[in-house]
């Protein structure tokens, strides 16, 4: 991983890029507007960089004027992504696009949030398919045993590792030191897999 000085120089070039003149009106000029704002100079080196994966991922649709961005088109965008780069980037576009179009309503620059609740995508869901399993990588896996606290990265360890389903990696105790009921489990494991696309990993 590169150091705080590399995500700084990162994020500096990445700022010289959008710089460059963008017309009026459009997706691209909101985008640059906001990366001259206040409320961007206020995000973390970390957090510019997050988002600058999103406008460079947004970057062809620069010249496309930000009033005609509506909800169906977001939610469009968000399925490309998906197919193109996975759930987690698909959900940070959407993510990002609602900062920006907020932003950008409060300061005359747009006329309202085409990303306003557009679903999240879930990990492992297809429409057509309905929800199934997916390998997981190691990616995937070193940013659940960061961000999980130790009793619902129990459970997940012994399932990884040695093979076991329901109801064996449930005798992990939670929080409250009392045994996992499965649904307990599942909606904890899943607010966490939300909270890790909400910040792209």
């Amino acid at each position: 991983p590169g150091s705080a000085r590399d995500l700084d120089q990162i994020v500096k070039l990445d700022d010289r890029v959008a710089n460059a003149k963008a017309n009026v009106g459009t997706l691209g000029a909101l985008i640059q507007a906001y990366r001259k704002s206040e409320s961007w100079d206020r995000l973390a080196t970390r957090t510019k960089q997050d988002y600058g994966r999103v406008f460079d991922y947004l970057e062809n649709l620069a010249p496309m004027p930000a009033a005609e961005i509506d909800p169906p088109f977001v939610a469009a965008l968000r399925d490309k992504a998906k197919t193109d780069h996975g759930w987690r980037l698909a959900n940070y576009v959407v993510t990002v696009l609602s900062i920006v179009f907020v932003w950008g309503r409060e300061f005359g620059l747009a006329r309202d949030n085409p990303a306003h609740r557009i679903r999240k995508i879930k990990p492992g869901f297809d429409r057509e398919r309905g929800r199934k399993n997916k390998a997981w990588s190691p990616k995937d896996w070193a940013a659940l045993v960061e961000a999980a606290p130790v009793w619902i990265l129990w459970p997940c360890a012994i399932a990884r590792y040695l093979g076991a389903r329901r109801p064996g990696e449930l005798a992990c105790l939670n929080s409250r030191y009392q045994a996992w009921t499965q649904s307990g489990f599942r909606a904890s494991f899943f607010k966490l897999l939300g909270a890790l696309a909400k910040d792209g990993k």
